[in-house]
């Protein structure tokens, strides 16, 4: 068996009494599930004294996860025990400590894979890991603020007409993606007169890269060129390309850009899940629906593209 080891930790605003009963009560993990997500309409089961609950769907496998140990308001240690895809039984533990007026919750698993999948062990230990963030991100603002801004509607295969762009690419580690692109784009608005006569419509992300082995991403903030812009030439330190029309496996994200990551995890989980067959010859990409400036952080609207065959 290839081992594996996955520790990821957040400080969350409320006592540990709060966070405990937030994550004792599985009936309530829907609303953070990293996984559930994906498929919100997968089949979950819960045991009559609250210790263990199951899930089964086409996206999410099959499997089930039982309380061991526990001590209030301190931890609670469980077994993991997955069914589909394939077999395997894991420990997941959650442990509560008081930090900075706050509670800090650190998520851990310890685990292992069939033999035949000795070589991905460093690959699922950050997927987990990514895995594990996006879930305690949500957690903490579902804790802080009473609910979880983050909603994921899969409309399938559609096709798109293609477009035009202009924008920066840029290359980062992919813990600084966020503010990378923030930065980015504020110095694309900054070129904004330089590329008005362009017939601007909209903004858009692609994604050339995105490596877990490295942890390095590599990427194109852009805006939209309208179909009658003229061809012109491309301002300094921009870049101009095209998206060809094609088909492609759209997944609609609403909610702050923060949680963008469930909307990207939940469509590789469905080409997992064999929703759609990836098309390797076009880079993936996002499309903001709504002017960031101008609409609350919760209606925020992004298309994602996923090219299909």
């Amino acid at each position: 068996m290839a081992r594996f080891s996955v520790r990821r930790t957040i400080l969350i605003d409320a006592d540990r009494s709060a966070v405990y009963s937030q994550i004792r009560d599985f009936r309530g993990w829907k609303a953070w599930s990293p996984w559930l997500i994906a498929e919100p309409d997968c089949e979950l089961s819960y045991s009559q004294d609250g210790r263990t609950y199951g899930w089964e769907g086409k996206i999410v496998g099959a499997g089930e996860m039982t309380v061991v140990d526990e001590r209030i308001n301190e931890y609670i240690d469980c077994e993991l025990i997955f069914k589909k895809p394939f077999k395997s039984t894991n420990s997941s533990k959650l442990i509560l400590t008081d930090a900075g007026g706050g509670t800090e919750l650190t998520w851990t698993m310890e685990g292992s894979l069939p033999f035949f999948l000795f070589w991905m062990k460093d690959m699922m230990a950050k997927f987990v890991g990514s895995d594990y963030e996006r879930g305690l991100k949500m957690l903490k603002e579902r804790i802080e603020k009473g609910a979880v801004h983050s909603k994921v509607a899969f409309p399938g295969v559609v096709d798109f007409p293609g477009c035009r762009y202009v924008g920066i690419r840029n290359s980062c580690t992919m813990d600084r993606i966020g503010e990378s692109m923030e930065a980015d784009f504020s110095r694309l608005h900054q070129h904004g007169r330089n590329i008005a006569g362009l017939n601007l419509q909209g903004m858009l992300s692609i994604y050339h890269k995105w490596d877990f082995r490295t942890g390095t991403a590599e990427y194109t903030c852009a805006f939209i060129r309208g179909s009658s812009a003229s061809e012109g030439s491309t301002p300094d330190g921009l870049t101009s390309g095209e998206i060809p029309a094609i088909r492609a496996y759209k997944v609609v994200h609403t909610g702050t850009y923060e949680h963008l990551g469930n909307a990207w995890a939940s469509g590789m989980m469905h080409e997992r899940g064999r929703c759609f067959r990836k098309d390797k010859s076009v880079d993936p990409f996002e499309v903001y629906e709504n002017d960031p400036g101008r609409t609350a952080p919760e209606d925020l609207v992004t298309s994602i593209y996923f090219p299909a065959k």
